[in-house]
């Protein structure tokens, strides 16, 4: 019997790429409006972008991609042009494109983490696995201190197999502070599928630490039914089914009496 999810995969942990780099702020269409202005009078490279950015924010992602098509063709030099198409591309599941424009963030600053972490995030989005953990591993030696690198990287790591690697990535993670149920419930699915005994306590973290998600209580009954610890999984199975996780009905059904 497999678990649920065996990796939980970023926009909203990865925090995305975006959840690495500087915020987006609310645009709103009087500032639009004064840019358009703007760029009547003065048709820079800078006012485009701007007008662009103030797009993303609310989520116009045509008009701002125009507009950041056209502040690049007058000025293909700025790393800040480049990395917000970037975004908006993986907004938009363009992932090779953003990677395109990474790329170029790249060669006009080889020392930007968030440039190779969102580089990576792109190709892990078109499975791109390697590549995208040898981005990971950049940014992570670039800035040591990028937690979301190690959870990225450690989720990947995973899906190939190389659970201990996996492991060291989310023990860092969680050190530094990231997204503690993602990485706590990772870490878990990673012990469990190495024997490890104290899988056990990484899966009552999850559920100690977030008792309404219903997939928690559901992997610690999984865990416990596949190694056969004495413990009650159909109170799990139970409270899994009640928070409206689906899967834990056909499992109360088969393992337990209602």
């Amino acid at each position: 019997m497999r678990y649920s999810l065996f990796f939980i995969m970023l926009y909203s942990i990865v925090v995305s790429a975006q959840g690495v780099n500087d915020s987006i702020k609310t645009g709103n269409l009087n500032e639009i409006k004064e840019l358009n202005e703007l760029i009547e009078k003065w048709p820079t490279a800078d006012n485009f972008y701007y007008r662009g950015y103030s797009y993303f924010a609310i989520k116009d992602y045509q008009n701002a991609l125009s507009d950041y098509n056209k502040a690049i063709a007058i000025d293909s030099t700025d790393f800040k042009y480049f990395f917000s198409r970037g975004k908006l591309k993986d907004e938009i599941k363009d992932y090779r494109g953003a990677v395109s424009d990474y790329t170029t963030c790249i060669a006009l600053n080889k020392i930007s983490y968030k440039a190779y972490y969102s580089r990576a995030f792109s190709k892990s989005n078109y499975v791109d696995l390697y590549g995208a953990i040898e981005d990971y591993s950049k940014c992570i030696e670039i800035n040591p201190d990028c937690g979301p690198a190690y959870l990225n990287r450690g989720i990947i790591k995973a899906q190939k197999q190389l659970h201990e690697e996996a492991i060291k990535d989310f023990d860092k993670a969680l050190s530094l502070n990231v997204s503690f149920i993602e990485t706590m419930k990772n870490r878990a699915i990673s012990k469990a599928l190495l024997n490890r005994k104290d899988a056990i306590d990484d899966f009552n973290a999850v559920v100690q630490s977030d008792q309404k998600n219903g997939e928690g209580y559901y992997n610690r009954a999984l865990h416990i039914i596949n190694f056969k610890l004495k413990q009650d999984y159909c109170s799990d199975l139970k409270k899994a089914n009640q928070l409206g996780f689906i899967p834990a009905k056909k499992l109360l059904n088969q393992y337990c009496k209602l």
